[in-house]
């Protein structure tokens, strides 16, 4: 099933900044008409006028939308579907990109810091997919994008939350793409390695803060630009999923997960001691 998103609709969360931003000029560069969600506005018009941009550039017409809103608010996210659905009429793709991680050990981090992970992580997504599902066709092919990560495959030290919302997201999107198969619809789970992104500088620390400290991984990481193309291609032909960026170390984990886990544990916790003696993620 290949998806057009030529003159179509594509809403992508998360938007502001990241691969979410680099997806949504894909996007434009592509032909779609964008629609951008996340919380900072100002950074939402600074990516809506370089969509802009690439629209004429390839000779298009810009009329790409804004709709910021913050996806921990319930109320929020069913009247952001409704506008969102009265700005398009429908959309060719949703990528349900915003998230946030964690840099802490599960006995370390504040419940209520915990909950907001799972919620912004999991429980919004799956919220978004349930009110959108209604507005899909049938008759052409459209996709829904979820990004997990390589934490959604395998584990790793001061990631609980983060690793359990991204393992059931992917538990949630394989369900799915079996009940809506035969509605023109394309599950695709993204599972991104380490990406240039402020993600970690962003990720929940000990206090239920932004740690604000960076991770020298995620900065050597692949372009997001390069990611954002890669993403795009894997949804337009409605792939089942993608693993991207994965560094020596993912492959290595992904492999031992399934074929060694005793040998994983071990190493995991040998990891899991030296962040906790160098006093990573505290």
């Amino acid at each position: 099933m290949r998806i057009d998103i030529n003159k179509r609709w594509v809403w992508i969360t998360g938007a502001s900044s990241g691969i979410g931003a680099e997806l949504a000029r894909e996007a434009a560069r592509r032909g779609a008409l964008v629609l951008l969600s996340g919380r900072n506005l100002e950074a939402l018009r600074a990516v809506q006028a370089s969509c802009t941009k690439l629209s004429e550039a390839a000779g298009m017409g810009g009329g790409h939308e804004i709709l910021a809103f913050d996806l921990l608010d319930r109320a929020a996210r069913g009247a952001s579907v409704q506008q969102a659905l009265a700005i398009s009429g429908g959309f060719a793709l949703v990528i349900l990109n915003a998230g946030v991680s964690q840099r802490a050990r599960f006995e370390d981090i504040p419940p209520e810091a915990f909950d907001r992970i799972m919620e912004l992580d999991f429980n919004a997504p799956v919220d978004l997919v349930r009110r959108l599902l209604p507005s899909f066709d049938g008759r052409t092919p459209s996709g829904l994008v979820l990004v997990s990560s390589i934490a959604g495959l395998v584990g790793a030290p001061q990631r609980s939350a983060y690793a359990a919302a991204k393992h059931a997201l992917s538990g949630f999107g394989s369900v799915l793409r079996s009940e809506v198969a035969d509605r023109h619809i394309s599950i695709t789970t993204i599972y991104p390695g380490y990406v240039r992104t402020a993600l970690a500088q962003a990720a929940i620390g000990a206090d239920g803060k932004p740690s604000g400290r960076p991770d020298p991984d995620i900065e050597g990481g692949a372009d997001p630009a390069l990611v954002a193309r890669q993403v795009l291609s894997s949804a337009l032909r409605g792939d089942p999923q993608l693993i991207v960026a994965p560094s020596l170390e993912a492959r290595a984990g992904l492999f031992l997960t399934r074929h060694w886990p005793s040998m994983y544990a071990g190493l995991a916790a040998a990891k899991s001691r030296r962040m906790a003696r160098s006093g990573a993620g505290s």
